[in-house]
């Protein structure tokens, strides 16, 4: 297997999906679930950091399926990984929110270990259960939100990550305006806007489009409300002094280090694959600007 980075090493936990969105060909590209052995993904970890690697992804269609077709746990796999020998940092991958199930505890344990970013990636994609619904997405917005506000009572530095697609077939005005309330309400980190688009073989393809002046000004008040909130909430981080992970170099020069909720900081005069303490200079919608402590 070829490592693209030196220093962060991606591990497919399993292929495939347990899901029959209305909007997605992953089942028929990827097929049925198909989980990997603990054993076997703690293995590639343990090599990987040896190598020298200092992140370690888990990543999946969704995560959150893993095991379900071999009686495994991801809340089991993560604290497995999480507990390896080194100095090193794991990221999860993104969830689907009806597969969390009975297991929602035990994965909240294991996002506290100290080795687990504080970074969930949950989409919700439409704020209307009737939408959702069409989509088969299979849980309610209540049952999303059980589970985000579990995490945040327990994780209060928690980054929520989500998706949310826009102007999909049968959204309303009133379908939309949920979606807006929602993203108000649960105030998400990161936020994954996409307009959507037909794919061939995704049953919503036999549904028309809405117009899309309509899919244009929706996609323009989501992103207006998604960039306040990230920018508000990024504000209270100015000054502070948080741990971080160098991790990448800056598209415009420097180094990209990650805090312990996956937040990007610029920093300048660090080396790849250090792990840093970062004073917090400048907050921006998107990232922060800090220097070395």
């Amino acid at each position: 297997k070829i490592r693209q980075d030196p220093y962060v090493h991606v591990i497919q936990i399993c292929e495939g999906c347990l899901g029959s969105c209305s909007y997605c060909c992953t089942r028929f590209a990827r097929g049925h679930l198909n989980s990997y052995p603990i054993e076997d993904i703690v293995k590639e970890a343990k090599q990987a950091i040896e190598d020298g690697c200092v992140e370690i992804e888990l990543t999946a269609q969704d995560t959150s399926a893993f095991g379900k077709d071999t009686g495994e746990r991801l809340s089991d796999l993560i604290k497995e990984v999480a507990n390896l020998d080194g100095d090193f940092k794991v990221r999860v991958g993104m969830m689907h929110p009806k597969n969390i199930g009975n297991d929602l505890e035990d994965l909240i344990d294991a996002f506290k270990l100290e080795k687990v970013y504080k970074f969930l990636h949950l989409p919700i994609q439409s704020g209307s259960d009737a939408v959702l619904k069409h989509m088969r997405r299979n849980h309610t917005v209540e049952d999303y939100k059980k589970i985000v506000y579990r995490f945040k009572e327990e994780i209060p530095n928690l980054t929520l990550a989500t998706d949310i697609i826009i102007g999909y077939p049968t959204e309303t005005e009133e379908d939309f305006l949920m979606t807006a309330d929602l993203i108000e309400e649960i105030k998400f980190n990161l936020i994954h806007l996409s307009k959507y688009q037909h794919r061939e073989g995704a049953s919503s393809s036999d549904l028309p489009n809405i117009p899309f002046e309509d899919m244009k000004r929706r996609s323009k008040i989501l992103s207006d409300i998604k960039f306040g909130i990230i920018e508000e909430e990024n504000k209270f981080l100015k000054d502070k002094e948080l741990n971080a992970l160098v991790v990448g170099e800056g598209s415009k020069g420097g180094f990209i280090a990650k805090t312990d909720s996956y937040i990007p900081v610029v920093v300048q005069d660090v080396e790849l694959g250090e792990f840093i303490k970062v004073h917090i200079d400048e907050t921006t919608g998107t990232y922060l600007i800090g220097h070395k402590i």
